[in-house]
C-alpha cells in the first residue's frame, strides 16, 4: 500500500503530538505550559521528529508555530517515530502528571468532567477520559475506591485516582 506525502505527514504529526494531544484534551488549555515543557520538548525521549521545513520564521529569532520547533536543535529531525519505553519516560510522564495535578486550573478542569452524583460513576468516568475505548469492570472501580479510603481529604482521594490513571502506561499506546 502506498500513502500520499499528506498522508503521511498527517501520520507523522499524529504520532509527535499525542502525548501532548491527550493531555491537554483530559487536563484543559491551562495544562499547555506544563505539557510543552515536560513533553513536547522532549521528541528523543517520546518520539515523534519535528519537521525542518515546516518551520515558519517571520524574523531570524522569532519561530510562527512553537510546535514546528526542533527542539534541541536540528538532530530531533532524525529522532526515532515510536519511543521506547524507559525509566526517564516514566519518570517524566510522573513529573508531568504531578505538576498537572498540583495546578489548581488543571486540576479543577479534570475534576469538573468528572463529578457525577455516585463516586462510582466519577471512577468511571474518569477511567474513560484516560482509557476512552475500554471497559471497566466492577472489581477495578472498587479497587480505586479502596485507594481512596487512604486518603482524608477529597482532593487528595480524587488526585490519588487521576495520578494512578494518568501514570499507566496503557493509553499511551497508539
Amino acid at each position: 500500500m502506498y500513502y500520499t506525502w499528506q498522508e503521511l505527514k498527517i501520520g507523522l504529526l499524529f504520532v509527535l503530538t499525542f502525548l501532548s494531544s491527550v493531555l491537554l484534551e483530559i487536563f484543559g488549555p491551562s495544562a499547555e505550559k506544563i505539557v510543552n515543557e515536560h513533553i513536547f520538548k522532549r521528541p528523543s525521549i517520546f518520539s515523534g521528529p519535528c519537521d525542518i521545513y515546516e518551520q515558519v520564521r517571520p524574523t531570524a529569532d522569532q519561530i510562527h508555530d512553537k510546535k514546528t520547533t526542533c527542539y534541541g536543535g536540528k538532530h530531533t529531525f532524525a529522532a526515532a517515530l515510536n519511543g521506547k519505553a524507559s525509566l526517564l519516560r516514566a519518570g517524566l510522564i510522573l513529573k508531568t502528571c504531578k505538576a498537572l495535578l498540583a495546578n489548581d486550573k488543571t486540576y479543577d478542569y479534570l475534576r469538573s468532567r468528572v463529578k457525577s452524583d455516585s463516586d462510582d460513576d466519577s471512577v468511571k468516568r474518569a477511567f474513560h477520559l484516560f482509557n476512552p475505548l475500554e471497559k471497566i469492570d466492577d472489581k477495578l472501580v472498587a479497587k480505586f475506591r479502596s485507594l481512596q479510603k487512604h486518603f482524608w481529604s477529597s482532593s487528595k482521594k480524587w488526585k490519588a485516582v487521576f495520578l494512578t490513571l494518568c501514570i499507566d502506561p496503557g493509553w499511551q499506546i497508539l
